[in-house]
């Protein structure tokens, strides 16, 4: 005999229960201790107790009863009767609690009763309480699973079911900034030496911030301390700019580092944090200043070299938005975040062509996780392509299929007049794209004259390091859907 034959065997000489006579007698003891319930309740009430203490005595009496028959060993004959009619209402507990206390009475009343007294009610306690909770924590799991799953959209993208709003944005620049096509819009406006008070142009760049910060929560109406968190970003060595701009701000800081996209980036964090209710009010703040940028990546301002035509001039700014959970006139309805692209190019003076094929592989993934058309978009705006790259992703686009001519702006075209202010292919930066967004874009969502953007900031991945060891500039873009609301 193998061992499946023996288990055959000894199920075969097992008694059983006959189910039909178990569910029979669980029907018919319940029901009794029911209707005893039921005759106490209505005694109760006979007697001028209300409803909810009439049940309360009901539930003691019933409790009392088990224990004083558990006690004379008469609720075990009761119950291997009436199985489960038995062991599940308040009686059964009763009984649960009552027969290890009496069986464990001799061993004392810390090591006997006190340990033992729940050693049947204890299990049932929990595995009832945990069943339930798994159940509930299950549904809750299954449900909020579908949530994320109904969130995330095709292959880089996320559409937010509780868009962020952003309450506001506030943009300080320089003085080659204001003078600009745009600076009519800016909050403030600099000096010709771009220092703004301070001794060094670094120092300059983390005022910037600190300032820009400051202005946007008091035109968000509300106090720096309810500011969970702040992500922020500039181009120096280790993010200097923002970890002196924001350290007096007693803030949680998420430093930021994308390039020229770090707006994009801040924005995209920020919108995912509030969405996610991690946090009320949070802070997305870039910069970047001509000085600081060209005597980290180029060359010392007094040096006399000759620009070329597709370099651009990195915008001396920063750009501070508050995202909130509601009351905003625009919102953040999704993102696609960018993957690294590289084509192998090496001119880090043309920033334009190094960041355009990411530009493009951003904006067509957009298109494709909605499923929509250029068209959709009221407009589309990179961050800082110029004049050269913008020509270069019109092309890439058209390789793709889609034609954005109509809808495309860019911050570094519109930022400066290349004509009268010679920035040659136009701006860049990482204040590029913040100022033209908080100061120009931001407002026209907000006012309804475009219901739908999808702003994409652009980003060229190199340093000084990379540069010099003849590394390639990869590129990377950060695509942001906002809406009017």
């Amino acid at each position: 005999m193998d061992a499946k034959q023996y288990e055959k065997y000894v199920k075969e000489k097992t008694p059983t229960h006959n189910l039909f006579l178990n569910m029979l007698g669980a029907f018919v003891s319940g029901g009794a201790i029911c209707a005893l319930g039921q005759v106490i309740l209505n005694v109760c009430k006979n007697m001028g107790l209300d409803k909810e203490i009439s049940g309360s005595w009901t539930s003691l009496i019933l409790v009392l009863l088990s224990v004083i028959l558990t006690g004379f060993n008469i609720y075990p004959k009761l119950a291997k009767w009436g199985g489960a009619g038995t062991l599940v209402p308040i009686t059964g507990f009763a009984n649960s609690v009552a027969a290890p206390a009496i069986e464990y009475q001799k061993e004392g009343q810390v090591f006997g009763i006190g340990c033992k007294i729940f050693i049947i009610a204890g299990p049932v306690i929990l595995y009832g309480v945990l069943t339930s909770s798994v159940g509930i924590d299950l549904l809750l799991f299954a449900y909020m699973g579908d949530c994320v799953m109904e969130q995330i959209v095709g292959k880089q993208s996320i559409q937010f079911q509780q868009a962020a709003h952003i309450l506001s944005g506030a943009a300080i620049v320089g003085k080659k900034e204001g003078d600009g096509p745009l600076g009519k819009y800016f909050d403030k406006i600099g000096e010709e030496e771009g220092l703004f008070g301070c001794t060094s142009w670094e120092e300059a760049e983390s005022n910037l911030q600190k300032e820009a910060v400051s202005m946007a929560i008091e035109k968000a109406g509300i106090e720096k301390w309810q500011l969970r968190m702040i992500y922020a970003g500039d181009l120096l060595a280790q993010t200097i700019a923002s970890s002196f701009g924001i350290m007096g701000f007693d803030t949680p800081i998420y430093g930021l580092y994308g390039a020229c996209s770090t707006m994009g980036e801040a924005l995209s964090l920020s919108a995912m944090a509030v969405s996610g209710g991690y946090a009320p009010y949070v802070a997305a703040v870039t910069s970047s200043h001509f000085g600081s940028a060209e005597k980290e990546f180029r060359f010392p301002l007094g040096y006399g070299n000759q620009r070329p035509l597709s370099a651009t001039w990195t915008v001396t700014g920063s750009g501070a938005c508050i995202l909130g959970t509601k009351g905003g006139k625009a919102r953040i309805a999704g993102i696609t975040t960018g993957k690294i692209v590289d084509y192998g190019f090496k001119d880090s003076l043309n920033m334009g062509a190094c960041m355009a094929p990411a530009a493009c592989d951003t904006i067509y993934q957009n298109l494709m996780d909605f499923n929509r058309l250029p068209e959709d978009y009221d407009r589309i705006i990179t961050g800082d392509l110029g004049e050269v790259g913008q020509r270069i992703l019109f092309d890439l686009m058209k390789e793709k299929g889609f034609d954005i001519e109509k809808q495309h702006m860019d911050c570094g075209i519109e930022i400066f007049d290349s004509n009268t202010q010679d920035t040659h292919a136009g701006g860049s930066g990482c204040g590029c794209a913040a100022v033209t967004f908080v100061s120009y874009i931001l407002p026209k969502i907000e006012k309804g004259e475009w219901k739908r953007i999808l702003f994409v900031p652009t980003g060229a991945l190199l340093s000084k390091v990379s540069f010099n060891e003849g590394k390639s500039v990869p590129g990377i873009a950060q695509a942001v859907v906002i809406e009017h609301c």
